[in-house]
């Protein structure tokens, strides 16, 4: 169950960093343009395709598939997958850290009964 553990954990880490990386990639391309015309589109895509966060964010996502594939091969998935919901925490703390966001008061309750959820699901 430790190794198990261990894998969701690290396979929503790595997805976590992806989000975040991959959220400050779009804050620095100019996402506050409004996308309205098909070269708009395509002027965001290449600016994306063109920032080398983004590209680690795809590097954390494959390898927090691997985990992730890792996981579901040693567990259950009606076990697995509510453990995965910990990424909602993760993304929570990264957002507030890396990105700066303002956490309200009911971003973190609804994060905090995730957390509860999680603990209920992993003790069962």
């Amino acid at each position: 169950m430790i190794w198990l553990i261990f894998l969701i954990v690290l396979c929503e880490l790595f997805a976590a960093t992806s989000q975040v990386f991959y959220k400050k990639v779009v804050d620095q391309n100019g996402s506050h343009h409004p996308l309205i015309y098909i070269s708009d589109y395509f002027r965001f895509a290449i600016g994306i395709l063109k920032h080398p966060l983004a590209w680690a964010g795809l590097g954390f996502m494959v390898f927090s598939t691997i985990f992730w594939l890792m996981a579901l091969s040693a567990g259950d998935l009606s076990l697995v997958f509510p453990l995965g919901s910990i990424q909602y925490v993760l993304v929570l703390v990264g957002s507030k850290l890396f990105l700066k966001e303002k956490i309200d008061s009911m971003r973190l309750l609804g994060t905090v009964l995730i957390a509860t959820g999680i603990v209920v699901i992993s003790i069962s």
